[in-house]
């Protein structure tokens, strides 16, 4: 399991090390109480284990932005205290959003024990939320993943411009066959987007930090793939730079784009138009 790891004293990290180590953990030292949520977010950790502490001002804030991170906001903190800690630190940190205390006392059994038992628990979260995340039968995402996903990249756009790309795709034809078509396109998508299925035979692609360019792209090799199979297709683009950037007109730009494709006998790509509050062919577009 991965355990990002800060301690208030080399002491006490000297101390605490060994311990978790010794149940195979791998651990991720940072130094910077101001710098926790950072770390977590380029380590991912399973567990993020906080040790020892004054009144740490930068620590509380750090606990505080973790509960509330989207990236960070299901990894759990767990605070190991001495018997020297400020109490009223501890209060403050479990209300900032920590989720556990553990008192460092003299019975290590004990001490091996209790973390076991947390280490379970960090465990079953994680499968509950892969099982929440993705389909068991068709491995791709839920809905409600890509939402989450969704939310995210909408915030980094309004914060620090970074743009993306959401494509919807409804796929017409028996079960059988749209499912297999839908595994062919999952399997030509890059590691950083995220395929998914949204309800029925529809499905979105997020492709973050993504311009129209490689949209289109993507969408020109999902329209070659389709073109073998006994299917119905159709695509929706949205590009983020180029509408409002909020979670639901977002959904809804792509459905009514989709639903303007399906009124006209092609092409397969369509875009949605802000200036026109419509979905447009895309070759209309570009001309």
């Amino acid at each position: 399991m991965r355990i990002l790891l800060w301690c208030h004293t080399a002491e006490l990290e000297a101390r605490i090390s060994p311990i978790l180590s010794s149940a195979g953990h791998m651990l991720f030292r940072e130094s910077d109480g101001s710098h926790l949520l950072a770390a977590a977010r380029r380590e991912q950790p399973f567990l993020i284990v906080l040790a020892g502490g004054s009144n740490d001002a930068a620590v509380l804030a750090s606990v505080t932005a973790l509960a509330s991170h989207p990236d960070t906001r299901w990894t759990p903190v767990l605070l190991l205290a001495e018997a020297g800690t400020d109490r009223g630190f501890l209060k403050s940190l479990l209300e900032a959003g920590a989720a556990a205390l553990i008192t460092l006392d003299q019975d290590t059994d004990l001490l091996h024990a209790r973390l076991t038992a947390l280490e379970r628990s960090v465990l079953q979260v994680a499968n509950l939320r892969s099982a929440r995340f993705t389909d068991e039968q068709t491995g791709f995402y839920h809905r409600t993943f890509l939402l989450d996903r969704l939310q995210v990249f909408c915030r980094k756009q309004l914060r620090d411009g970074v743009a993306f790309c959401l494509l919807f795709l409804e796929l017409r034809g028996p079960d059988e066959d749209v499912h297999k078509a839908a595994l062919h396109l999952a399997a030509t998508v890059r590691g950083i987007d995220l395929f998914g299925r949204w309800e029925n035979n529809l499905f979105a692609v997020l492709l973050p930090a993504s311009g129209e360019e490689q949209a289109r792209l993507l969408a020109s090799r999902f329209e070659k793939i389709l073109e073998s199979e006994p299917l119905e297709a159709r695509g929706a683009l949205v590009v983020s730079s180029q509408c409002t950037v909020e979670t639901e007109a977002l959904i809804e730009s792509a459905n009514n784009t989709l639903d303007s494709a399906w009124q006209e006998a092609g092409p397969f790509l369509w875009l949605w138009n802000e200036r026109e509050d419509a979905g447009v062919p895309f070759l209309t577009e570009k001309a």
